[in-house]
């Protein structure tokens, strides 16, 4: 069975359930942009050797093996045993016998109130982008 493990070096990070801003794609990765309760702070995901990103309506989203303590993590989160890496897996194989760029795959998991971002990539990193109060809203 998956099982979720927060991302250990992100672990200070906590985000709002209804915080997603934004998700972007690139040549050279994904970035998902997340609000914080802090209104003062967004937080930016960037994910890079990205192989496959998914978003769902959180409605329609197995949280099996999702949850930590039976609630959803306000952090990022590493599904181990992912039995999405496994089938993206057995898809390269059958296309490309000789790849290995699903061996480095990780599945990340941002869950928000509306919907559930996974995406399988390599690496993530995070950085903290502080906003400023301009013309009644906060921009960056």
């Amino acid at each position: 069975m998956p099982k979720a493990v927060v991302v250990q070096d992100l672990s200070r990070v906590t985000f709002d359930h209804g915080g997603l801003a934004a998700v972007t794609y690139s040549p050279d990765g994904v970035v998902v942009s997340v609000r914080e309760d802090d209104p003062r702070t967004r937080w930016r995901y960037r994910f890079v050797n990205v192989q496959a990103v998914r978003i769902t309506a959180s409605d329609c989203f197995d949280y099996t093996g999702v949850l930590i303590d039976n609630k959803l993590s306000r952090r990022l989160v590493e599904i181990a045993g992912s039995s999405w890496l496994k089938a993206l897996s057995a898809e390269l194989r059958e296309h490309d016998a000789g790849s290995t760029s699903m061996e480095k795959s990780r599945h990340f998991v941002l869950a928000f109130h509306d919907q559930v971002v996974e995406i399988a990539a390599w690496q993530v990193d995070v950085e903290p982008v502080q906003l400023r109060f301009v013309g009644g809203q906060w921009i960056e």
